[in-house]
């Protein structure tokens, strides 16, 4: 599987049209009846479910005063052309994701990428990154992102990962094993 390096997130934000989000749950703003989760297959009308993309994120921190490392990941679905946010939260990370995916001539990806990172070191100094960013990707390349670089022994505080497959018989392809060296290979 390819991998590349790519620097690509700031804040964003899922649209829902004629919706309102309360708590986890999604209303119709006219009708009041419960709707699916925004970035849920279920939310992807079935005529267009064929077009669906599985987008999947995971956040890894690791602490030099720390044996294991922290993780999260999450997946989201999403159609081309329409965005899909992702947040993660731990104790001592906040991620906020948001893409949109485009499909090119090609057959590859075009995405635009948003996010913000808030990350606690080790001495308790807290670390923000915000970044926007436009990529192009094949479908199960892995893109890596250190947000605040790497340590002089090669291990990165934190690194996030981003997987865009074609939803597939509702089994789109897993993240890869986690190598929590910080290295990404």
């Amino acid at each position: 599987m390819k991998q590349a390096l790519a620097l690509f997130f700031a804040a964003g934000f899922t649209l829902a049209i004629g919706a309102q989000s309360l708590g986890d749950q999604v209303y119709d703003a006219q009708s009041g009846a419960q709707k699916a989760e925004p970035g849920s297959i279920e939310a992807i009308p079935l005529s267009m479910r064929g077009e669906a993309l599985a987008v999947s994120v995971r956040a890894l921190v690791n602490h030099p005063d720390t044996k294991e490392p922290w993780q999260a990941s999450e997946r989201k679905y999403t159609v081309p052309g329409t965005p899909v946010s992702i947040k993660m939260m731990g104790s001592d990370v906040a991620v906020v994701v948001s893409m949109t995916p485009y499909r090119t001539k090609d057959g590859s990806l075009f995405m635009i990428a948003q996010g913000q990172v808030w990350f606690r070191e080790a001495d308790g100094t807290v670390r923000y990154r915000s970044t926007v960013d436009t990529v192009g990707v094949n479908f199960g390349e892995k893109l890596l992102f250190y947000p605040f670089g790497v340590y002089p022994d090669g291990r990165a505080p934190l690194r996030i990962e981003l997987v865009v497959d074609p939803y597939i018989n509702g089994s789109p392809a897993e993240l890869d094993t986690v190598d929590d060296s910080g290295s990404g290979q």
